[in-house]
């Protein structure tokens, strides 16, 4: 009796399991292919609430009820920041939240929930955009501390800063030059840096954006956004300092647009 019983569980927790994975394949299925994000956020947010239905209690498995919320905030552009401005968060919704090994995706509240062990966990956010046929994910990784069920929130506050310096001498007969700036860090805090976002003209008039480090993507302004870039989060720089780079800018560039070139930094907090 007690093997079929245990059989049985076990049956249910590879369907679960089963279940799951389908759901994580078809949301990168939809990332990657739908031409419509928000319609394919929705199909996805489906699937994450008929999965909550199917996974067990925790009364039964000792497992603690966790609701990972990801929020986002964008404090826009500027040279000069202190760090400690404001902007209203937004919730983050359709990015993919790894808590205990466990896999979510947050839903239109940016709120993603687990059932997990008692004890110290790795938690990443993974966020996905799509620019010139490419995916480009932004993969944050922190730890938190699971003592009792509870909310853990995360937020991210953008800011995008620009150059103090600009330094180029260009050959528009060149198919690339280099190119020399210097953005100033938010004053307080710790702040994760991302690839620059160069704009410029070409000799023939064009607008053209880059994005990379190195350059690995140039298309329009239009095409990239100003809302796709990478971030490293591998290392955090302190406030109050200067990050300097050179920057090889492929397309033939014969003018640098400061206005339109800026470098995106964020801070991460995490709140349990």
């Amino acid at each position: 009796m007690f093997l079929t019983e245990g059989r049985r569980v076990a049956s249910r927790t590879r369907g679960t399991l089963t279940i799951a994975l389908a759901i994580l394949l078809l949301y990168l299925a939809l990332m990657i292919f739908s031409s419509n994000f928000v319609g394919a956020t929705q199909v996805v947010e489906q699937a994450v609430e008929t999965l909550g239905k199917l996974l067990p209690g925790n009364s039964n498995t000792g497992a603690l009820r966790v609701k990972v919320k990801v929020l986002y905030a964008d404090i826009g552009y500027g040279y000069i920041f202190n760090g400690n401005e404001t902007a209203p968060y937004q919730p983050l919704s359709g990015a993919v939240v790894s808590l205990a090994g466990l896999i979510g995706v947050t839903d239109s509240n940016g709120e993603a929930v687990f059932y997990v062990p008692q004890g110290n966990h790795t938690i990443r956010v993974e966020r996905m955009v799509r620019a010139q046929g490419q995916v480009l994910i932004n993969s944050w990784e922190g730890y938190v501390n699971i003592d009792d069920s509870k909310e853990v929130t995360v937020r991210f506050k953008l800011f995008r800063i620009y150059p103090s310096i600009i330094d180029v001498s260009l050959n528009p007969l060149k198919p690339s030059n280099p190119v020399y700036l210097v953005f100033n860090l938010p004053s307080e805090g710790e702040y994760y840096a991302g690839s620059i976002i160069i704009t410029f003209y070409t000799p023939w008039g064009e607008l053209r954006r880059t994005i990379g480090d190195p350059v690995d993507i140039t298309a329009t302004p239009e095409e990239l956004g100003d809302n796709i870039f990478l971030i490293n989060y591998e290392l955090d720089h302190g406030g109050g300092g200067t990050i300097n780079r050179i920057e090889e800018v492929p397309g033939n560039p014969s003018y640098i647009v400061p206005e339109l070139t800026f470098l995106p930094v964020e801070s991460v907090v995490v709140e349990d």
